[in-house]
């Protein structure tokens, strides 16, 4: 650990992102695969047409900007404590089951 230092940087940021990228879209085709199970299509459902327009550009630059940003920096950091964290702290509530119900619940926010 002594040697280790923070890393900063463009490099840095593109490896968050991709992973952000990634768990947005695992959360969205879980939400899109809740939705199907459940046959809950009504008004907010999340559905596989979600979850292939979230695979553009586009959207998931929306999604990014639905998770919010920090204005102390400028909006330069993505404030992702402020949707997963309370969905984590949710899931550590309640058993397997309502889980998915909480991933489709953030893919809901992010769509």
């Amino acid at each position: 650990l002594e040697k280790c230092k923070p890393l900063t940087g463009s490099y840095v940021a593109t490896a968050f992102a991709a992973g952000l990228a990634a768990l947005v879209l695992y959360c969205v085709q879980l939400g899109a695969l809740n939705t199907q199970e459940l046959k809950d299509w009504y008004g907010s459902a999340v559905t596989m047409e979600d979850f292939k327009a979230m695979k553009g550009h586009k959207r998931m630059k929306e999604a990014f900007t639905a998770i919010g940003t920090s204005q102390a920096s400028g909006n330069k950091y993505i404030e992702v404590w402020n949707v997963f964290g309370p969905a984590a702290k949710k899931a550590d509530k309640v058993g397997r089951g309502g889980r998915l119900e909480i991933v489709a619940e953030v893919a809901r926010r992010l769509k």
